[in-house]
């Protein structure tokens, strides 16, 4: 992030207000979401829910907040994650809003869906990568680097806490491979043991409020 934020500055694009110099797409993980059931889901096009006038704020779960915070609003940021999203989805709605919002940087964050919703036949890799291809093929047609987040210690079953590591590991390897990517390992960093897998598979202490979704902590 730090070296984000210089590059940020040196950039012309900081001087636009109508630009956004880092988006994220996402589920709803990254997103951002209130636990107190009034205020909901953070990201476009709900931003208008953003101000500081409601009670239990959880704005600090939502990414682009987080990172204005962080630079101290010297990065323009804006949230296009939605509830529920797959990698597919993902596909389907970048190109109406990130590749058209002129920033340089979007966070992918996703896959925790592909494998615990809608089916319990398991995700593979090959089910993925093509929507990861063309996503990548979008933003680099438009100059935008991606940098690729990994899917965080999320409540799954053993099984599936499996396939998201070794998806993981495929998103680390996929970006060694492909240019203008970033790789951001958090995983680990946010995770614990769980002792019937002997791998990180939970959420810290405090980092999430229902298992999945993150409070400001995590």
């Amino acid at each position: 992030l730090v070296t984000i934020k210089a590059d940020w500055q040196a950039s012309a694009r900081f001087w636009s207000a109508t630009n956004y110099f880092v988006c994220n797409i996402s589920d709803s993980i990254l997103e951002g979401y209130n636990p107190d059931g009034v205020t909901g889901y953070h990201s476009y096009p709900d931003n208008t829910i953003w101000s500081p006038d409601y009670a239990h704020r959880n704005e600090i779960s939502n990414f682009a907040f987080y990172l204005n915070q962080f630079s101290g609003s010297l990065i323009t940021a804006t949230n296009y994650g939605y509830q529920g999203s797959k990698t597919v989805d993902l596909l389907s709605r970048e190109g109406s809003y990130v590749t058209n919002s002129n920033c340089k940087y979007c966070v992918f964050s996703c896959g925790y869906n592909d494998v615990n919703l809608g089916s319990d036949a398991p995700t593979t890799w090959a089910s993925i990568l093509p929507n990861l291809n063309q996503i990548y093929a979008n933003l680099t047609a438009k100059g935008i680097a991606m940098i690729v987040e990994e899917i965080p210690p999320a409540a799954s079953s053993d099984a599936k806490s499996a396939v998201l590591r070794a998806i993981n590991a495929d998103y680390q390897t996929w970006c060694l491979t492909n240019v203008n990517t970033y790789f951001l390992a958090s995983h680990d960093d946010m995770g614990r043991l769980r002792a019937s897998t002997g791998f990180l598979d939970d959420y810290k202490a405090g980092y999430s409020f229902d298992t999945v979704h993150l409070t400001p902590t995590g």
